[in-house]
């Protein structure tokens, strides 16, 4: 498969930020043991505003919370 699969990579936020558009949700789907929160609100405070940054964890009846967010 190649070095490029073991090696470790970083997210570049502001990329993200910057191929996404105002109607379609951010997702991230996270490995066990990682906690990118702190940054993700860091980002979020500096480009877009902290009122505009809405998590949730998704788990059993948060389905319509979700809906909610996306709406």
């Amino acid at each position: 498969m190649g070095p490029e699969i073991s090696k470790i990579q970083t997210l570049e936020l502001q990329d993200c930020l910057d191929e996404s558009f105002s109607y379609t949700p951010l997702i991230f789907v996270l490995s066990s043991g990682a906690d990118p929160m702190a940054s993700l609100k860091e980002f979020a405070a500096k480009t877009v505003g902290s009122s505009k940054f809405k998590t949730l964890s998704l788990g059993q009846g948060q389905g319509n919370k979700a809906k909610e967010l996306i709406i």
